[in-house]
Formats: C-alpha cells, sequence, structure tokens
C-alpha cells in the first residue's frame, strides 16, 4: 500500500487517541445497565439527502469484519444517530463523504452520551453530556495537525528519523497537558483510558516506524529507554477496552524478536509471547487481535482451537467466531457461483472432488501481481493431478479486470478466471470469507472443506502449498 504524506499524518493522529490496558488481574464483574447515547448533528456543508456513516469499534478489536456501522441520511440540515443498549464506553469514528474536521478522529462514546455538533463552520462544536471528551480529542487533533505542517511534513522523508521521533516525543508532551487541563471535565475512567492511549500510541508509532525502516534505536541515535515514556500510568480494568494497545504490542514485539535481530514475523511465535507474557482479559484481548488480524496466514488453525476452547470471556469467543469461522481448517467451505469471461456460471460445488485454490486479486496490487506466476509454477507442477485454480477478481470495473485477464499479469494460463460483478467483497456468498486483505489464498479439500492455510509462495516458492496439497492428496490415495 501507498503510504502518502496525509497517512502518515492520520496514523499518528489516530495512534494518539486509543488504548485502554489491563495488565493484571480482571476487574470484579459487576451489573451493567444497558443505555442509549444520542448524537445530533447540524450542518450547512452537507447537502440534504447525503449520507453519514459512523463506526463503532468495540472490545479493544478494531477490525472491518467486527466493526458495527450506522447510516443515516441528512435532513433540514440535520442527522441524527441513537445507539441502544450500550453498557460501556467504546470506539465512535465518523465517516462524511464531504470533508469534515470530524474524518477519521476517534472518539469515545459512553452510555447516556447526548452530543450535540454544531458543523454550520469550519470548526465543529460540541455540547451536551459528556461533550468536554469530544472538545479535548478535537482540540489535540486540531493542533496535532498543524503542528505536522509546521514541522514539514511534506519533506519528512528528507529529514532524520530520530527528528520525527524528537517531534513525536514533544507532541506527545503536549498533549498530556492538554488532557491534563480537561482533567476535571471527564469521568475519571476515560480520562486514564485516554492518558494511556497517547503514550502507547506514541510508543507505537516509534516501534512501527523503526520496523518499516528496518532500523534500530540505538542506529539512528535514540535513546531506547525513551521508546515508551517512562512514569505511564498504571493500566486500568472495568469494561474499557483499547484497540491501541494490540498494535503497540505487535509492534514491539516485532521490535525485539524481529527487526532488531533480522527475523522474519511469525504470528503464530507472536501469539505464545502474548500467552506468557499477558494474563487474564487483556490476554485473551490480544489473543483475539492476533487471530483475527492473522487470519490469512499459515499455521493459523491450532491458535484459533486453543482460544474457542480456553479462553474464559465469551465475548472474544463470539469476536473469533464471527470473523474467522469460515475459514477455519476442517469447516465446510461456502459455495458460491461466479461468472467467467464468457458468461458462464462456475459454482464451487460443481468442483467438488478437486482440490481447489481460490486465488482473490484485484488490478492494481503488486503483491497479487508478484503472487501470479508463483501460482503458475504450483499449477504446473500439479498439472497431473485432481487440483483447481480458481482466480477471483474483485476489481469494481469489468472493462478493468477483462484488461488485467488479458494481459496476463495476475493470472496464468489453465486457470479458471471469475469476476465478482463489481461487488467485490461484498458479494452475498464470498463475504462470508471474511477478505478483507489481497492477495488471498484459500485451500479447499475434495470433501468441500477447509485446509490449513499455505505460507504465501511468494515467501517460499510455493513449497508449502505444495507440501499441503500432496499431504491431502496421498491421504486420500488419489495422487497421480
Amino acid at each position: 500500500m501507498k503510504i502518502t504524506n496525509y497517512t502518515y499524518i492520520v496514523l499518528i493522529i489516530l495512534f494518539l487517541f486509543r488504548t485502554e490496558v489491563s495488565l493484571g488481574k480482571d476487574s470484579d464483574s459487576v451489573s451493567v445497565v444497558a443505555t442509549r447515547a444520542v448524537i445530533t448533528g447540524k450542518t450547512s456543508n452537507i447537502p440534504n439527502g447525503g449520507v453519514v456513516q459512523i463506526t463503532l469499534i468495540d472490545y479493544g478489536i478494531d477490525d472491518a469484519r467486527i466493526n458495527k456501522k450506522i447510516f443515516t441520511t441528512i435532513k433540514d440540515n440535520q442527522y441524527q444517530f441513537i445507539i441502544d443498549s450500550l453498557t460501556h464506553p467504546l470506539y465512535l469514528v465518523f465517516n462524511f463523504r464531504e470533508a469534515s474536521d470530524l474524518n477519521y478522529v476517534h472518539f469515545i462514546l459512553s452510555p447516556n452520551d447526548e452530543i450535540n455538533i454544531d458543523q454550520s463552520s469550519d470548526a465543529s462544536k460540541f455540547s451536551g453530556t459528556n461533550s468536554s471528551i469530544y472538545d479535548c480529542i478535537i482540540e489535540m487533533t486540531r493542533e496535532g495537525k498543524e503542528k505536522f505542517n509546521n514541522y514539514g511534513w511534506s519533506d519528512r522523508n528528507n529529514k532524520p528519523l530520530i527528528e520525527e521521533f524528537k517531534f513525536t516525543d514533544e507532541q506527545l508532551k503536549y498533549n498530556l497537558e492538554k488532557l491534563k487541563s480537561y482533567e476535571e471535565k471527564m469521568p475519571q475512567s476515560i480520562y486514564s483510558l485516554l492518558k494511556t492511549d497517547l503514550i502507547y500510541g506514541a510508543a507505537n508509532y516509534k516501534y512501527s516506524l523503526l520496523n518499516l525502516k528496518k532500523t534500530t534505536a540505538q542506529q539512528i541515535g535514540y535513546d531506547p529507554g525513551l521508546l515508551l515514556m517512562k512514569g505511564r500510568p498504571s493500566v486500568i480494568g472495568g469494561n474499557l477496552y483499547s484497540y491501541v494497545f494490540p498494535y503497540y504490542v505487535t509492534s514491539k514485539y516485532t521490535y525485539d524478536y524481529c527487526t532488531a535481530i533480522n527475523e522474519k514475523f511469525d504470528p503464530t511465535k507472536c501469539i505464545d509471547y502474548v500467552y506468557e507474557n499477558f494474563h487474564g482479559i487483556l490476554k485473551e484481548q490480544l489473543g483475539t487481535y492476533l487471530i483475527i488480524k492473522n487470519i490469512k496466514m499459515s499455521n493459523m488453525t491450532a491458535p484459533q482451537n486453543y482460544a474457542l476452547s480456553a479462553f474464559s470471556n465469551q465475548i472474544f469467543k463470539d469476536i473469533i467466531v464471527k470473523a474467522t469461522a469460515n475459514r477455519v481448517e476442517g469447516r465446510e467451505a461456502i459455495d458460491f457461483s461466479l461468472p467467467d469471461k464468457d458468461g458462464r456460471n462456475h459454482s464451487l460445488s460443481e468442483y467438488r472432488g478437486n482440490i481447489v485454490v481460490l486465488d482473490f486479486w484485484f488490478t492494481g496490487c503488486g503483491a497479487c501481481k508478484e503472487l501470479a506466476p508463483k501460482l503458475a509454477y504450483v499449477a504446473e507442477k500439479l498439472k497431473r493431478e485432481k487440483v483447481v485454480f480458481l482466480s477471483i477478481s474483485v476489481d469494481k470495473s469489468k472493462a478493468t479486470w477483462l484488461k488485467s485477464v488479458k494481459a496476463g499479469e495476475y493470472t496464468f494460463k489453465g486457470c479458471i478466471e471469475l469476476y465478482t460483478d463489481g461487488m467485490a467483497q461484498s458479494h452475498p456468498e464470498l463475504s462470508k470469507y471474511k477478505i478483507l486483505g489481497f492477495p488471498t489464498l484459500i485451500l479447499i479439500n475434495q470433501a468441500g472443506k477447509i485446509m490449513n492455510n499455505p505460507i504465501s509462495p511468494r515467501d517460499d516458492g510455493g513449497a508449502d502449498m505444495l507440501k499441503l496439497i500432496y499431504a491431502e492428496l496421498n491421504k486420500r490415495g488419489v495422487r497421480q
């Protein structure tokens, strides 16, 4: 993915507004009463009939497969969201199709919130119950963007990395001071959550940059002891869950056990690290995050099965099932029917009795293009076997798909080229496979069951995929 200067700005801002951590004992169970929250907005720069979307991120797991999206339309220059059955704070993200200072900012929505938003000017204003939380977050966001621009963001690639680290530390100090000025205007639990968000968010950003640049703090002249701020607050419990902390744990693990010693990231080892070093509800939150974020990686069956049997929190079990159920080894593959370039429909079930390789891709995906010749090699090795390759494009434009098929950059001779009719991942059947990243490979055995995920042929030339397929053919005694 190409990361623009604006994306870097948004990444820092997002990392500055997340994270509850529960490093220790589980909190005592308490009875909770579900209440509603109401958000009402007034706008003059969005036309009537325009659509407004909010995304709710719960339990510290930020993933499009489980996030809840709610839509409403502008009427008489106003919009309203009513969120029922709210038992604890969660993250709220606005998405206006038009430009807005609220877009992509992560607010915290609490039970009983009654938030009024005046968007009649470029700077949105808040009033109502708990509006001080929104004021604090938007002020830090606005001033952060201004500081980024003054920093010379467009020229950041020409600056030493240590300068960016120092700037991040200065921004963290400023934000903590701003947050402190609001301490008496918000619940203490939310204040503690935001404070922890800021500190772990800044640390995550620095670790992520080091991993991206494949360097270490020492090599850029930065004190490793400052990667995570000293004197950070004690973590909080209760029903508050952060979703930046999983990012932080993952990036720190990657730095310590991969970047610093020149090793590749292995999600199963990262999960083992989490299970050994964290306990209680935090262990289960982190484990859930890592399982669903790495579902298309190899050897994820054992971590999934362990979580579903050993986790005590049913919420996290349900999240894993919702996000990954149709990608678990041994589950029945969901049937679908898609057209080829000649208009003939192909259903998955018609290839029962063969091993089927599903390859999901889109035009412009560099990794997809890189995968194609590796898959062609695997297919050539298996040309005498009962193995079928279904190449499935999620391009929005049929013309784009047909052009790519003709060019042969994403597919190969012998594969069956199918199209999702412009519906991409929203295709009624394919959406159940919960595919977000590309390329994605799914193996299905002769009985129509999901197989273990292979190591991507981009990484090992197809050796692991061939091993898995040959083992399945040998098991059933049908290898040629």
